[in-house]
């Protein structure tokens, strides 16, 4: 495992938060004591796989990120992980920063970084000392060997267990560039998936009824609000999920396909733009696939 991409994903973090903070125009710990505090707790641990262990019960604790703030705009462009930050200004004048990651080891790192940054004003983290700036962090090459390839934590209970899975990803410089030819790709991995009874990623607010109607999921007001939105969309408040549904088989050139079959292919165009799918970005079509599957999805 090469150790220097975890700080290269610090650097990267830190140069967003900088970038936020000057965008506002306006104690605790003092951001050093901080650092020294982690670096304490850190110098407790004589073995990589010990502090990888810790790491990893750091990002399970880190508290999860509201969803509306998982967007494209909030996404750290050049890390090889997706990480999400948002920045809030407080009464008092600090800067409050709440952070995720889709990598177990990278969200323990940038709760390090939450923990440390989040609760100063904006002049204090522009001006902070990082260590990291000054040499006092280096990087390095470590293999890291797990027994039977887990990773445990300090009680010896598993945190990285050594499962196999296989995930379907779009890769957007293989990808089809015209509609029609996405369209077909997607609508034969879907019925690929259907009748061999596994599940692909369907966030779609919109299900149809038995008489044929759409309609919207329930319970799921703030992504239906996200969908009319003008990045989306752009759809009055009062839209109605048939109103929604034109709009999605329009942008995306679905007129030829079933109501049925619009709607399951327009749930994954819609997931794919929601997502900001790119070269940068790649999607995630389905988790989890059987082998049995992904040799069908070779052969084809």
């Amino acid at each position: 495992m090469r150790f220097f991409r975890f700080f290269a994903t610090f650097a990267l973090i830190f140069r967003q938060l900088c970038l936020i903070l000057r965008k506002f125009s306006l104690t605790m710990n003092s951001i050093n004591e901080i650092q020294d505090e982690i670096i304490a707790e850190f110098s407790d641990f004589d073995d990589w796989m010990d502090r990888y262990a810790y790491i990893i019960e750091l990002g399970n604790a880190l508290p999860a990120i509201e969803e509306k703030y998982k967007t494209a705009q909030n996404l750290i462009e050049g890390c090889q992980s997706r990480v999400w930050l948002n920045a809030t200004l407080s009464p008092d004048g600090t800067i409050l920063f709440e952070a995720d990651s889709d990598a177990i080891i990278v969200k323990g790192l940038i709760s390090l970084l939450v923990r440390t940054l989040s609760g100063h004003t904006p002049q204090e983290i522009i001006d902070a000392d990082l260590y990291s700036a000054t040499g006092s962090v280096s990087s390095r090459t470590s293999v890291v060997r797990a027994t039977r390839g887990e990773i445990l934590d300090r009680n010896g209970n598993p945190l990285v267990t050594n499962r196999q899975g296989n995930s379907v990803i779009f890769e957007n410089t293989n990808f089809p560039t015209s509609d029609s030819e996405r369209n077909a790709l997607i609508y034969s991995l879907i019925q690929l998936f259907d009748v061999n009874h596994e599940e692909w990623v369907d966030d779609l607010p919109i299900y149809i009824l038995p008489n044929g109607a759409f309609a919207f999921e329930p319970d799921r007001d703030y992504d239906i609000s996200v969908m009319k939105g003008r990045d989306l969309l752009n759809l009055n408040d009062y839209a109605t999920a048939q109103n929604c549904m034109d709009a999605l088989v329009a942008m995306f050139h679905l007129e030829e396909y079933s109501d049925a079959d619009a709607r399951k292919i327009a749930a994954v165009r819609y997931n794919m733009k929601r997502l900001a799918f790119s070269a940068s970005y790649p999607y995630t079509f389905a988790e989890d696939v059987s082998t049995k599957l992904v040799a069908k999805i070779k052969e084809n």
